[in-house]
């Protein structure tokens, strides 16, 4: 009677992950997994000397595909808000899937067990970088990458490693039939899969809509006008890609403080730039540290939002101190330079905040704000 009851338990949940938006439990067991290929890739190694131009997984592999979600992408399904990790590239259900770089598959799994919607198929390159690919068709995949799994043969860049599953939850009214894409080091760090690939087109630049000011971890706004003590900057903002509908999340943004003469009293700082995530091998890590979860704007709650239905993104700018991701950041109206003297004296300044893609597009806001200590 237990095990019939276990069988109807994992029918209902692959129903479920069929049919709804199910990832939180997906990525709960996802975070989960023991991972032993990744003692295989690099740990010591220097990002900055990799920026390489592989071909895309989807035909024509030598041009960019659309996105649906990138590495920094909000995602939140019910369960515990994270990073996305990976690109998302749409293309219709059973697309052939390239291998972009060669190297050897260490492993082929059905890493949510029972769901054939989560198949993946990792290989190792020649760098020591492990390429994961998942939404792979099981029935699709090829004898010859079985093989090579199994004899550790070596395979070609641009091998066919099976075709693009049929997903049947939809985003904007289309279904939203994907290849996910992952990179990892050895370490398990995940890192930004377009230094790797060729650069995507698009010349559209972010959109920086609305700026807010909070108290410190506070959920309210205030009067730009009268600013004191340690203040948070909340921004909006998205960015899309050429002729798509997707909004995407931020690259790089980053904010500045002059005064009214245009004196720079902080000079352009940035929140983070996503190369990698800001733990590196933890997906939940800082997720709204980078986000404000929710806030009361007047009569309005705004909320951060990432799922299949809506999407709505709100950034802390202030939670960066001294080169590092903090939690408790803030702009620190109050702060003395080293001979005590006040780095913002009470007057009139210019917030301008930056935002920039992968591309290098970018866009800027500025609003004039009060300090008022």
């Amino acid at each position: 009677m237990r095990f019939l009851f276990f069988l109807i338990f994992i029918f209902s949940f692959s129903l479920c992950w069929a049919q709804k938006d199910c990832e939180c439990i997906v990525w709960e067991y996802f975070q989960k997994r023991d991972l032993p290929y990744l003692e295989m890739g690099v740990k010591d190694y220097q990002l900055e000397n990799f920026r390489t131009q592989y071909n895309w997984p989807i035909a024509p592999v030598d041009k960019p595909s659309p996105l649906g979600h990138i590495c920094h992408s909000y995602q939140n399904y019910g369960g515990q808000p994270y990073f996305h990790h990976g690109i998302d590239i749409r293309r219709a259900a059973h697309s052939d899937i390239f291998a972009s770089t060669g190297g050897k598959v260490v492993n082929i799994e059905n890493y949510v067990p029972g769901n054939d919607l989560y198949w993946e198929i990792a290989i190792l390159d020649e760098n020591g970088f492990l390429w994961q690919y998942h939404h792979v068709d099981r029935k699709t995949i090829p004898q010859e990458i079985f093989q090579a799994h199994k004899t550790g043969v070596f395979i070609a860049s641009g091998t066919l490693l099976g075709r693009v599953v049929y997903w049947p939850a939809k985003a904007y009214g289309m279904n939203f039939h994907h290849i996910h894409v992952n990179v990892l080091d050895g370490n398990g760090n995940y890192i930004n899969p377009l230094r790797f690939l060729v650069a995507p087109f698009d010349l559209t630049p972010p959109v920086i809509k609305e700026i807010f000011f909070l108290r410190n971890e506070g959920n309210t706004t205030i009067s730009s006008q009268t600013l004191s003590g340690d203040i948070d900057i909340v921004v909006q903002a998205e960015d899309l890609m050429d002729k798509e509908p997707y909004q995407l999340t931020i690259y790089k943004l980053e904010y500045e403080v002059r005064s009214a003469q245009g004196k720079i009293h902080l000079p352009r700082t940035a929140l983070w730039q996503f190369d990698s995530l800001p733990k590196g091998n933890d997906i939940h890590e800082h997720v709204h540290t980078i986000y404000k979860s929710s806030f009361r704007d007047g009569g309005k709650q705004r909320r951060t939002s990432g799922n299949y239905h809506q999407r709505e993104f709100y950034f802390v700018l202030t939670n960066r101190e001294a080169q590092q991701i903090n939690p408790q950041g803030a702009w620190k109206t109050k702060s003395t330079n080293a001979k005590g003297k006040s780095i913002f004296p009470n007057g009139d300044y210019t917030i301008t905040v930056y935002a920039t893609d992968f591309n290098g597009n970018s866009s800027s806001k500025s609003v004039s704000v009060k300090v008022q200590n």
